[in-house]
């Protein structure tokens, strides 16, 4: 699987900043899996982002140019998105016990040592990629292909088969739509409508009648299912 892993560092410290990246640098090279790092100096712009994108894979949380600490903002983060991994950074050792009940992934102390900082991150990538490695084989007579569930934005009906759409392009199906369901059950998939299923994690807003996907596609909603499609992505996202 070739899905750059998307990671946000938020610190007043550009020092810190900086030293975060080069050791993602050693990591995307040692691993040889490309990470893309977000740098922000103040939570502000980190949530102004987030709050519409909502693809962050790691967010690692220090203290920000507002005098907002990490804490805070990983509070705020939580409010977005439940699943992200969060890994929050701070000299106040009360927050290490106060992160579990936003679930954070991991903490650290500062000062932080840079073998410190090294673990730390490699420890949350590889939990975060084993999440990511979910796969089906999808055989049809002209081929057979490895389908991560990570990267399936929605599925669709096509006639008697399915079209599964996903980042790399769109492969026909002989899975009809109910086992599609079975098949992605607890995985964040949702049916929007009788001839759709839905990746949560791909949805930036959903109006009346169409869920948009963060790539501009959109994806009918129908008025039978809204009610339950919003309950789930509440519960996906929020809970």
């Amino acid at each position: 699987m070739d899905k750059n892993m998307k990671i946000a560092v938020c610190d007043s410290d550009k020092d810190f900043l900086n030293k975060v990246e080069v050791i993602l640098q050693k990591l995307s090279k040692n691993n040889e899996v490309p990470y893309i790092t977000f740098k922000y100096e103040n939570s502000y712009e980190l949530l102004a982002y987030f709050s519409n994108y909502k693809d962050f894979d790691i967010v690692l949380l220090g203290f920000d140019n507002m005098k907002k600490n990490g804490y805070e903002t990983a509070v705020d983060i939580r409010k977005i998105d439940s699943k992200v991994k969060i890994i929050l950074v701070s000299d106040v050792i009360q927050f290490a016990i106060k992160g579990y009940d936003i679930q954070i992934s991991k903490f650290l102390q500062k000062p932080v040592k840079d073998f410190q900082l090294l673990q730390v991150l490699n420890t949350v990538i590889e939990e975060k990629q084993k999440e990511d490695q979910k796969f089906f084989i999808n055989k049809t007579n002209a081929r057979i292909d490895k389908i991560y569930y990570s990267e399936i934005k929605y599925i669709e009906t096509f006639g008697r088969h399915t079209l599964i759409h996903t980042v790399h392009g769109v492969y026909e199906s002989y899975i009809t739509m109910r086992n599609h369901l079975k098949l992605l059950e607890n995985s964040g998939f949702v049916q929007s409508h009788s001839g759709y299923i839905v990746n949560l994690n791909f949805i930036k807003s959903i109006s009346e009648k169409t869920v948009l996907l963060r790539d501009g596609e959109k994806v009918i909603l129908s008025q039978k299912r809204k009610t339950s499609f919003i309950k789930a992505f509440n519960t996906y996202y929020f809970c």
